[in-house]
């Protein structure tokens, strides 16, 4: 619940804000073991250490042309690389992950 103006709920009508609780589908299925909200975006560790994104993400995970996505995604500057925290603070974030 709350401002979804960027897709940062991951589901639901984008710009529109919510006040109820609601269950998030496109998570369906997915183990999920770390979720961190910033002002404008929220970032999903699952428990196969994946990132997932959804809203404006920091620039310093997705490039411009992907800012703003009102689907999950895995940032490409982290595919294939075990992440294991994750914190945010306003427009930033911090991703613990492992270099292979």
């Amino acid at each position: 619940m709350g401002s979804n103006r960027f897709g940062q709920l991951g589901w639901g009508e984008p710009g529109l804000d919510y006040c109820m609780p609601q269950r998030i589908e496109k998570l369906k299925g997915v183990k999920v073991s770390r979720v961190s909200c910033g002002d404008t975006f929220t970032l999903f560790v699952t428990h196969g250490k994946e990132l997932l994104s959804c809203g404006k993400s920091p620039s310093s995970l997705i490039s411009k042309e992907e800012s703003v996505s009102y689907s999950l995604k895995n940032p490409k500057c982290l595919k294939g690389k075990p992440v294991h925290y994750v914190s945010s603070y306003g427009e930033n974030c911090i991703v613990l992950a492992e270099d292979q």
